[in-house]
Parts: structure tokens; C-alpha cells; sequence
């Protein structure tokens, strides 16, 4: 894939998952951002959750993916940074296709008492893998970029990008911040994204075919 075409899969995968999650925010009623998280607004009882996902986060996921898989030929040759790039589009991009389509079972009052259906199972458990897995997939670029003598502010970027990420997981994960739960994951989310969009301009500077 071209550098031009690359860079607007990744732009768009990226203007996708916005458009969704913003549509999820407005045309739910009742719906909390703050406290609930952006799955919630795409559940099996949300009344626009089918054209949200199949029509926003999957199309998404897959263009990440295919971002993810065909960008590290853009940049030097080492394990790091093809390993990363490839685990990223496993856990970020298939892992939102995955999520998308097996998603929370109602976005009202989720009961933990209640037993969850397997969907909401299989959706937990890859939210779960992606928040662990995809920063550690932008550190593996970062570390590989910074064996490059050209790439040093992508790396950075992505080491520090990372480095939060992780932090910001784990704050996620412990529940210390759980009456805002909703915006720590976008928060989360959003470097996710501006990672994405970085990297791709980054893509698009680039001299070479």
C-alpha cells in the first residue's frame, strides 16, 4: 500500500471511531459520558447501537487494522517495530472489530449481579487484552524507531504515548477512578487516536514510495 493511500486508511479508521463514539453520546438518552463507558452506548438495547457499530467501529477497527499491518514497511527493519505494528493491529484494530461485534448486553444501570451473556464475556475479556497489549505494541515501535536515525520523534512520541497509556490503564483497571470511568476511557482512547493520526501524517512526510 502507497504512503498516500496509508495515511487515509489510518485518517479515516480514525474519524470513524470518533464519529461513532460521538453519535453513542448524543443520540442515547439517559447516557452518561463521564461514568459510562463508550461500549454502554452501543449495547444490545441501545437503540442506535447496530448502525453505531456496524456502520462506525467495525469499518473502524478493520481500517486500524490494515494501517497497523502495512505500516511498519514504511519505517527501518527491525523485530521491534514489526512486531509492535503487528500486535497493535491484533489487539487495537481486530480487538475494536471483536468488541463491535459482540458488545454489552444493556447500556442502563449494568448490573454485576446480573449474569452476563456470552457476548458481553467475549467483550470484556478483549477489552480487556487490548488495554493491555496495545500500549505495550506503541512501546515495542517506539523502542524499534529509536534504533533508527530518523524516526527519533515518532519514537518518543510513541515511548511517551505508551508510557501514559499504561499508566492510565492501570488507574482504569484499579477502580480508584471509578465515578469516572467513562472519561478516563476516553481519555484513553483519544491517545490511542492521536497516536494513529501522528504516525500517519508521519507516513505521509515521508519522501519515499
Amino acid at each position: 500500500m502507497n504512503k498516500n493511500n496509508l495515511f487515509y486508511t489510518g485518517i479515516s479508521g480514525v474519524v470513524l471511531f470518533v464519529i461513532a463514539a460521538l453519535a453513542g453520546t448524543i443520540l442515547l438518552k439517559g447516557y452518561n459520558p463521564v461514568t459510562q463507558f463508550i461500549s454502554e452506548s452501543y449495547a444490545l438495547d441501545a437503540p442506535y447501537g447496530l448502525p453505531i457499530r456496524f456502520f462506525g467501529f467495525i469499518p473502524s477497527g478493520f481500517m486500524l487494522t490494515l494501517f497497523s499491518f502495512f505500516s511498519y514497511a514504511r519505517f527501518p527493519a527491525n523485530s521491534y517495530t514489526k512486531s509492535g505494528f503487528i500486535a497493535l493491529g491484533i489487539f487495537y484494530g481486530i480487538g475494536t472489530v471483536i468488541t463491535s461485534i459482540f458488545p454489552y448486553d444493556s447500556y442502563i444501570n449494568n448490573d454485576l449481579s446480573k449474569v452476563a451473556s456470552s457476548s458481553q464475556h467475549i467483550h470484556n475479556l478483549t477489552g480487556f487484552l487490548t488495554y493491555v497489549f496495545a500500549p505495550l505494541s506503541i512501546l515495542s515501535i517506539g523502542l524499534g524507531l529509536r534504533k533508527s536515525t530518523v524516526e527519533h520523534k515518532l519514537a518518543n512520541f510513541s515511548i511517551i504515548s505508551s508510557v501514559l497509556l499504561m499508566m492510565l490503564v492501570f488507574i482504569l483497571f484499579s477502580g480508584v477512578l471509578s465515578a469516572f470511568t467513562g472519561l478516563l476511557q476516553r481519555i484513553i482512547e483519544s491517545i490511542f487516536l492521536l497516536w494513529f493520526v501522528v504516525c500517519a501524517f508521519n507516513i505521509k512526510a515521508q519522501q519515499n514510495e
